[in-house]
């Protein structure tokens, strides 16, 4: 089996692990926390610093800092490279140390520009202040954490990066339970993240005392390698930055929408985020490095077929998770979410979003591979123009969606704009030839649309009606939910032997860089 096939099911598989504790965090918190305006407000006290998370940690200085050290590690000795890695830790961890205090100070301010629907509720932006402050320290660790995954994944260990967000979700559900002691207060949730970064970076730091020193943090901004990562990093904070203001300006319109809104939007979101992080987190993590490394040897075959590799999967996958999400939309939320203080008004409210997201999901898997070949071959700036493109189209559609369709609209916008980025970009690659697909993917790519659309008529005349599924016990819906979801992959497969294709063929199908990978291991 190829070594890229196995990092990719290292990933996918404590990747699946990982959300499969989110998803129990989120059983937890629908039947305790419900969607209150309280619920409402630690989500939005949560999402300013992963806006951050996003935007720097594992946006922009992620995307600057794997390539580079690819090649330290490929071209340079050990010691220049371990001299690199203390040099920007410590310039990470001066500079985002002063962030945090400065957001200390300025939240009431922050939470007004994030959420100004807040404003007028005294109740709710008091609370949501109060949880910023108290969440917002975790921009630091995750910060930390999201340069040490980066060091592992270029040295070819994926497992414990990819498994250390188990620990935030366990907190998480820790917290959560042990706020019913206390009236089910939601200030035990914001604690229960800070608690998570700080054993997250602990665990990450035990792990890599077993193939590498630890990081000795010193500030040198005037070295040759960090001015390198904070160049490409500033080109591409832009380009980040665009998807995660659209974002933001989601939680921004919702403010001003009834409560529970912004719930119903996390909810559908933190379903969607499950096949995005088994299938296109978990290719483009395992896939920029080696794209990274193709592109220093100057191999453009190499680069474009495991570029089209990674295609391959996206394209393979993506289309039956999107429809089966479509299909049993329902389903999934009433087995999962409906009881406790999570109501089937509730769901019905979050099958819209989740909808609208099913359709977008096949485009942003596009987006994480697309983008992993421009950022391997140092092209920053086409991923931003094509994001401020996507950006404008997402604010458009959001302000013509929102007054009939509400929340619904903003997904269905968020959705749609990820069409446009995702086509943009690789038509571009097409275009520039720097991606020459063969005869084999448009292939794939007619196989699987036959066989989805047979799997879709299938499953839309055999799903119970919404009735059937409130009436049963919680047992019978989740033996029901796996059935159907069982039942919707073997047609699929099936399907997609008759036309010839298998997905053991992945597994022959990519060129691997395996000097590269013993190297970088160490």
């Amino acid at each position: 089996m190829s070594k890229l096939f196995r990092s990719v099911s290292v990933v996918s598989g404590t990747t699946f692990l990982s959300r499969l504790v989110g998803f129990v965090r989120d059983i937890v918190c629908a039947s305790i926390f419900g969607a209150h305006f309280g619920f409402d407000a630690f989500l939005v006290a949560f999402k300013i610093p992963n806006f951050m998370r996003r935007l720097f940690a594992e946006g922009a200085f992620s995307q600057a800092f794997v390539p580079i050290l690819s090649e330290h590690y490929a071209n340079n000795k050990e010691e220049e490279t371990l001299a690199l890695i203390d040099k920007i830790f410590g310039v990470l961890l001066l500079v985002v140390s002063l962030i945090v205090v400065i957001a200390f100070f300025i939240a009431p301010y922050i939470v007004m520009v994030f959420a100004p629907g807040y404003v007028g509720d005294l109740a709710r932006y008091t609370l949501t202040v109060e949880m910023l402050r108290i969440t917002f320290p975790y921009l630091l660790f995750i910060s930390l954490i999201a340069m040490l995954s980066g060091i592992y994944n270029c040295r070819q260990h994926f497992f414990i990066p990819s498994f250390s967000p188990i620990i935030l979700s366990s907190c998480s559900i820790c917290m959560a339970l042990l706020s019913q002691l206390y009236g089910s207060s939601v200030k035990f949730l914001a604690w229960g993240v800070i608690l998570a970064g700080a054993l997250q970076l602990i665990f990450l730091l035990k792990g890599m005392e077993k193939f590498q020193r630890l990081p000795r943090p010193k500030i040198d901004f005037a070295d040759r390698g960090v001015r390198s990562v904070m160049k490409l990093m500033s080109a591409a904070l832009f380009g980040v930055s665009v998807v995660q203001i659209g974002l933001m300006i989601e939680t921004f319109l919702a403010s001003f929408l009834p409560g529970g809104s912004i719930s119903w939007l996390y909810y559908a979101e933190r379903l969607m985020q499950m096949p995005l992080a088994l299938i296109a987190i978990s290719v483009s993590t395992v896939i920029l490095p080696i794209l990274s490394k193709n592109h220093s040897d100057g191999d453009k075959d190499a680069f474009n077929r495991n570029f089209e590799w990674s295609l391959t999967v996206i394209v393979s996958l993506s289309l039956p998770a999107a429809v089966g999400m479509f299909c049993l939309v329902k389903p999934i939320l009433i087995t999962l979410f409906y009881h406790g203080n999570f109501t089937l008004f509730d769901v019905l409210m979050t099958s819209y979003s989740l909808k609208a997201l099913a359709f977008g999901l096949p485009a942003f898997m596009l987006i994480k591979v697309a983008v992993s070949a421009f950022y391997s071959r140092r092209n920053i700036k086409t991923p931003v123009k094509v994001a401020a493109l996507s950006l404008v189209v997402d604010i458009g559609l959001s302000l013509l969606f929102l007054p009939t369709l509400k929340h619904a609209g903003l997904s269905l916008a968020v959705a749609s704009s990820a069409w446009v980025n995702g086509i943009s970009l690789l038509y571009i690659l097409l275009s520039d030839k720097v991606f020459k697909p063969s005869a084999n993917i448009m292939n794939v790519i007619f196989s699987c649309f036959s066989s989805v659309l047979i799997m879709y008529g299938v499953l839309t005349a055999l799903i119970p009606a919404e009735s059937y599924w409130v009436a049963c016990m919680p047992m019978l819906r989740a033996m029901l939910l796996v059935g159907f979801i069982v039942l919707g992959m073997g047609i699929y497969i099936m399907v997609l032997k008759l036309f010839g294709f298998s997905f053991s063929e992945l597994k022959s199908s990519i060129s691997d860089s395996d000097s590269f990978s013993e190297k970088v291991a160490g």
